[in-house]
């Protein structure tokens, strides 16, 4: 686009000296030769400057094409400009909701932690294939967990939920949220998958044709999302 506006600019400002000059000469001759103020002095007059209408008309239509560059040139440049802000806000949204991450919600996750340790630390003792975070699956893999789970379930409801809620939270405004992914990604995309891990049955364990609950939407999609990238 730049070198097309230069060639223009040149090929402009020839064509312009040229209109010019030829109006300089067309004026020069009637104060040389004198036009009479009748109907016929000023068609004589205009008829000086219509033998070069064509190059009148070229110049004016590249005047407007130049200005039609011009402009586009601009807006390019003004979305350009737009872009990089736009890029650098959800960058700096990315940056604070990693620290959120970081001081809110793994504090409470480890807390969690601790809770469940001292009731029941055999639920942190199964293997997971976090292929799917439902109920069903959980009772597939290890039946045993579901039958401990159960007996605590109303203990620790006030525990899980909010920990769960904070991490779904989260997630949606990483996934539709005014956020950089590549940043956040590159700032707590591991820490994030290994706090699902930790809390993945007790996530799935609400989930599913069994509970008749569809919650966490948002954790199961960032996850699955992540996830496989950090394998790689």
């Amino acid at each position: 686009m730049k070198k097309i506006r230069y060639i223009l600019t040149i090929i402009v400002i020839i064509f312009s000296l040229f209109s010019v000059i030829t109006i300089l000469i067309c004026l020069s001759e009637t104060v040389i030769l004198p036009i009479s103020f009748d109907r016929k002095g000023f068609i004589n007059l205009f008829n000086h400057f219509s033998d070069f209408k064509n190059l009148y008309a070229t110049t004016v239509a590249l005047v407007s094409v130049y200005y039609w560059i011009y402009q586009m040139d601009n807006i390019e440049k003004t979305n350009e400009r737009i872009e990089i802000e736009i890029l650098d806000k959800k960058k700096q949204n990315s940056v604070e909701e990693s620290r959120y991450f970081h001081v809110k919600i793994q504090p409470i996750v480890g807390e969690f932690y601790d809770f469940i340790s001292e009731t029941d630390q055999t639920l942190f003792d199964y293997e997971w294939d976090y292929t799917e975070f439902t109920d069903e699956s959980v009772n597939r893999q290890n039946p045993d967990w579901e039958i401990s789970f159960e007996k605590i379930r109303e203990q620790i409801q006030n525990q899980v939920n909010p920990v769960n809620f904070q991490l779904d939270s989260l997630a949606a405004n990483i996934l539709h949220g005014n956020i950089d992914k590549e940043t956040i990604f590159k700032l707590i995309g591991k820490p994030f998958c290994t706090q699902i891990k930790v809390m993945y049955p007790f996530i799935a364990g609400y989930r599913g044709e069994k509970r008749k609950m569809d919650y966490f939407n948002n954790i199961v999609e960032l996850f699955n999302e992540w996830e496989p990238r950090i394998k790689e």
